[in-house]
């Protein structure tokens, strides 16, 4: 028997891995397996413009402490090389925050919205529907007869 050529040694090495998702690749994936989503909501924030101070100081958001979780940084902190900002390199950091905070804050946002639309339409000052729905374009401007408008609870 002839022994095998390289191109017949490279077609037996085959790199690809069973199970591919469409995260697979992606330079911000994390396996799943190694988030606990039922307690913590994730997301990661750039180092630029003190967003991580904001984020981890002035939000309830910290660091995630895995180890088993690949990162291109050192020490504890998860972190990926997004990109360069100011000639140095930008990286991104894995946060998590409790999903409880993370829900509240966001019905919080949702009824902040909300209150204050409510309060421009009480107002009459509302004049685009883009506020609402993100519309635009000559059909979202509104008319509001006498200037004002009543709303009851």
């Amino acid at each position: 028997m002839p022994n095998p050529t390289r191109a017949d040694e490279e077609r037996t090495e085959r790199r690809r891995r069973t199970g591919n998702t469409p995260l697979t690749g992606l330079k911000l994936s994390v396996p799943e397996e190694l988030l606990d989503r039922k307690t913590y909501e994730y997301r990661w924030a750039d180092d630029k413009d003190n967003r991580l101070s904001a984020l981890t100081e002035r939000d309830d958001y910290e660091f995630v402490p895995d180890t088993r979780i690949k990162s291109d940084g050192e020490g504890t902190k998860i972190s990926r090389k997004v990109g360069t900002h100011e000639g140095k390199p930008l990286m991104s950091y894995l946060l998590r925050k409790r999903k409880d905070y993370y829900d509240a804050d966001k019905r919080e946002e949702r009824k902040n919205r909300v209150d204050a639309l409510e309060e421009e339409i009480r107002r009459g000052t509302i004049h685009n529907r883009s506020d609402i729905r993100g519309d635009s374009g000559p059909d979202a401007l509104t008319y509001t007869p006498g200037g004002s408008n009543t709303i009851g609870r």
